[in-house]
């Protein structure tokens, strides 16, 4: 879900069963990570799907910004059982241009790098940080001369 908040920043709700849900806004950058076992711990507490419930509910957040600037109408208690069981059921919901998710190791980025000049930099930072920093957001150069000049 991604929508414009006041003034030109970016909120991206991104949830993953037996993960959990990160909230990132941009501009200044806040991320937020609700854990499984949080969401897993609020679902029995209802008797239900904590997926779905905390999901509907950041919707439900989104769609009233959105009516109050004018860019929609507000969401009733229909439509947020609806977007709860659209989630219990396992639909795709998203309105980005698109998400890859993976579990994936240092080695894998390490040869990704090797083979991906162009993106060699974004790389690095994912497998490097800065100086031992390990929550630090990084602008990436990419590369498109394919050459090797993105020294990590």
């Amino acid at each position: 879900m991604v929508r414009k908040t006041g003034k030109k920043e970016r909120l991206y709700v991104i949830g993953d069963r037996g993960v959990g849900i990160l909230i990132i806004k941009l501009k200044p950058l806040r991320v937020v990570q609700i854990s499984d076992e949080e969401i897993s711990r609020y679902g029995k507490s209802l008797g239900g799907d904590g997926y779905a419930k905390i999901g509907a509910l950041l919707w439900r957040v989104i769609a009233d910004h959105n009516a109050a600037e004018g860019q929609g109408r507000a969401i009733d208690s229909d439509k947020i059982a609806g977007i709860e069981s659209l989630i219990e059921t396992g639909a795709d919901i998203s309105d980005v241009e698109f998400v890859f998710k993976t579990n994936i190791s240092t080695v894998s980025l390490q040869a990704g790098k090797q083979h991906n000049k162009q993106i060699k930099s974004a790389l690095c930072h994912l497998i490097n940080g800065a100086k031992g920093e390990e929550s630090t957001l990084f602008d990436a150069i990419l590369n498109d001369s394919g050459s090797d000049d993105n020294k990590c």
